[in-house]
């Protein structure tokens, strides 16, 4: 059974706009086999009166799915043996990705960006007038956004003289970031399909200290056993 040709049949068979509720189910279905009992979480809740999430964290995989009806999502990776560490290891531009978006102007204008349609472009002057940014402070945050690769100019020759105007890259990256960084702030609470088999964390330094075995409490009978062996030796 070729399982990939299925799905890939499967989606597309199904209309555009009923596709993402398809992949939603199949994700979820997947997910509940991370489970020991096999009926169970195969089919997608319905009518969830609560923030809602699907979660995998083993030592193999992670991921996370918010599952409502208004906003549904669907994050996963492999973890590679190394670990996540070497991928994340060069944090410099990660901080300055971080510290741009750490600013409310700067997500005013990606929410404004990304709410457009595609090829629209806007000058500085227009983005001013239609945010209330000033010019100086939206110059800055769209130089860094442009650097990042999240806008991109181009030159317009008008007349005898050259404007520049941008454009937005509609990053699927920064989108999830956002959305991600959303549900951890609301703090993620109620899992509907919650697989939590894991004993070593994700990045995985190398010649760390903190990844050895916990040692494990002693049984009952050898509290007991210990007990009278300590009581004799103290008489003695």
């Amino acid at each position: 059974m070729d399982i990939e040709l299925i799905i890939n049949k499967i989606i597309r068979q199904t209309p555009e706009n009923e596709r993402a509720d398809l992949i939603m189910k199949i994700f979820y279905s997947a997910m509940g086999a991370f489970t020991k009992y096999r009926k169970s979480k195969i089919h997608y809740p319905e009518n969830l009166e609560l923030e809602t999430y699907g979660e995998i964290k083993t030592d193999y995989e992670m991921s996370l799915a918010r599952l409502n009806e208004d906003l549904k999502y669907f994050c996963f990776f492999k973890i590679p043996e190394k670990g996540l560490y070497p991928y994340v290891e060069n944090t410099e531009m990660m901080v300055t990705i971080f510290e741009t978006l750490a600013d409310p102007d700067t997500l005013k204008l990606i929410y404004y960006l990304g709410s457009g349609r595609r090829d629209r472009l806007q000058s500085l002057d227009y983005l001013t007038r239609h945010l209330d940014i000033s010019h100086d402070k939206l110059k800055y945050i769209v130089d860094r956004l442009d650097r990042l690769g999240i806008m991109w100019r181009i030159a317009v020759d008008d007349s005898e003289e050259t404007s520049i105007v941008y454009g937005y890259s509609n990053s699927t990256a920064l989108t999830f970031m956002l959305i991600l960084a959303q549900s951890l702030s609301r703090y993620i609470q109620f899992l509907d399909c919650n697989i939590d088999n894991w004993q070593y964390g994700p990045f995985r330094i190398p010649n760390t200290s903190n990844n050895k075995p916990v040692p494990e409490v002693s049984l009952w009978c050898e509290e007991k056993n210990n007990f009278q062996e300590d009581n004799y030796h103290a008489k003695n």
